[in-house]
């Protein structure tokens, strides 16, 4: 009979019992070369991340000094680019202080801006090389699916054949509902809280694109839309994303375009 005590030993012959005998799964370990290629990929992330906390501090201080945009500048997508950059140069503070601290956040959304564009540049490098080149034109001809997308998915999960199925890549994602079950009964609810949250919000931005580009995605979230919330029809089409990313890369073929899914 176990003692009610800590025994490392005692645990560990257990558990390599359980492991021979098959009543466990171990996990899936990647490997030391898609660490590194997804830290380079993971970077990207973080610096976009930075970039929108520094354009947010840029707003702020204008904000609080009563600076307004010009009328031009309305569109928030046309924040950022060389005519925005050259009118928050133009701005005259009262004091010296004043333009000096926004110089230097200027200067800094500048040199992230910069840096962007050699990471993006990295990875477009890194997608070219024998161990993506194939999986990521693969990837590519699914509506929705652009290269950086192609690249997180495939430094992700690195190796497709882990999952046995579409239902089980999914699940890793996080793109199915949480069950609660009660004797016979079962309910299902919203979105499981458990997901690769890098994974499954970019496929859900992708599943955006795809909707615009791929007329049965389209189809089929119309036909959503009108039996639920706009959100919730749109992980739905994700799901069928992930459908199809599974497929193209378990069976190595490319996407047929128009190919219409069951709801």
């Amino acid at each position: 009979m176990d003692k009610h005590q800590k025994e490392d030993k005692r645990d560990i012959r257990k558990i390599d019992y359980a492991l021979r005998s098959g009543n466990l799964t171990p996990i899936y370990t990647p490997s030391e070369s898609i660490l590194i290629d997804r830290s380079l990929v993971r970077s990207r992330k973080t610096l976009v991340n930075g970039m929108e906390r520094d354009k947010n501090c840029i707003k702020g201080f204008l904000h609080f000094y009563g600076i307004d945009m010009p009328e031009e500048f309305a569109n928030s997508r046309k924040h950022w680019n060389r005519r925005f950059m050259i009118w928050l140069e133009s701005i005259h503070m009262k004091e010296l202080s004043g333009e000096m601290a926004l110089k230097h956040q200027i200067n800094e959304a500048r040199y992230m801006k910069e840096l962007l564009k050699c990471i993006l540049l990295d990875i477009k490098h890194l997608s070219q090389t024998d161990k993506y080149r194939e999986n990521v034109k693969l990837l590519r001809s699914i509506p929705g699916i652009a290269l950086i997308t192609a690249m997180v998915i495939l430094t992700e999960v690195e190796d497709i054949n882990r999952f046995p199925n579409s239902e089980r890549f999914a699940s890793f994602i996080g793109l199915i509902p949480m069950t609660k079950s009660s004797g016979e009964k079962q309910k299902v609810g919203e979105i499981t809280f458990r997901a690769h949250d890098f994974l499954r919000s970019i496929i859900i931005e992708s599943s955006w694109v795809a909707i615009r580009y791929d007329p049965a995605l389209l189809m089929a979230y119309q036909k959503l839309i009108k039996r639920m919330e706009h959100n919730n029809a749109l992980i739905r089409i994700a799901k069928k994303l992930s459908n199809r990313i599974y497929t193209v890369l378990k069976y190595n073929k490319t996407y047929e375009f128009g190919k219409t899914d069951n709801l």
